[in-house]
This record gives C-alpha cells, structure tokens and sequence, in this order.
C-alpha cells in the first residue's frame, strides 16, 4: 500500500495506462495523415515503402491501433483494420511470387551410369 491506500500495482498500473493512451493518441494523429490506400507511409509527405518496409510499418500499427481499441480509444478499430487489410495484402502478394509447391521436379535417374559416376565423385571428394 502507499500512502493514499492504493495497492503499488494499481497506481502503476494506471501510469502505464495514462502513458500507453497518450502514445496511442499520437499515433493514431500521425496515422491519420500518413494512411494512403495501398497501406501506410512514411509520414504525410513521405513515398510508399517497398513490400518489406510496407508489412513492418503495418505490422507495427496493427499493434499500437490494436491497444488503442483495447483502450477505448476513437478511430483506433478503422486503423486496425486498415493495417490488417494491408497485412493481408502484402503476404498474399508475397505468396504469389513464390514457386508453385505443387511443382515437382523431375525424377533424377538413379540407374544411369552417369549418375552412379557422379555418386561416386561426390563419395570420394568427401570422405577424405
């Protein structure tokens, strides 16, 4: 208890709460002009950032707006859903680009003699 009679951790507790909302509250004014339609910038005059820099400063709103939500905070759900639709975005894109896991590359021939010689190179270069 402190002097007041409130438990140390209740008084603590409403600290980090009063400083957790005006972080919040900051962010949420930068976000408001630095939103485009493809995600976020850096900033109200800044250029939108390449895929990795776009899914980080995304990922980073997704979590302040998200604790802005949770504190009851105004606007802080439609930013949140704007960085999650932009997340979605990203990796969708990001999936897209990578090679069909379905492909599958030809069988290599185990009974050619090229590929038992070749076997046997590789055998007796690593075994030394």
């Amino acid at each position: 208890m402190d002097g007041k009679g409130e438990p140390h951790g209740l008084v603590g507790f409403n600290r980090a709460q009063s400083l957790a909302f005006s972080a919040t509250r900051a962010l949420i004014a930068e976000a408001k002009v630095s939103t485009t339609p493809s995600g976020f910038s850096e900033g109200p005059e800044g250029e939108e950032p390449n895929p990795r820099a776009q899914f980080t400063l995304s990922a980073r709103m997704l979590h302040a707006f998200s604790l802005g939500t949770l504190l009851g905070l105004p606007g802080s759900r439609r930013y949140a859903d704007h960085a999650t639709r932009t997340l979605r975005r990203v990796i969708d894109e990001h999936l897209k680009e990578l090679p069909d896991p379905s492909a599958v590359d030809e069988e290599e021939n185990t009974d050619s003699e090229a590929y038992k010689a070749k076997f046997a190179a590789e055998t007796s270069t690593t075994s030394r």
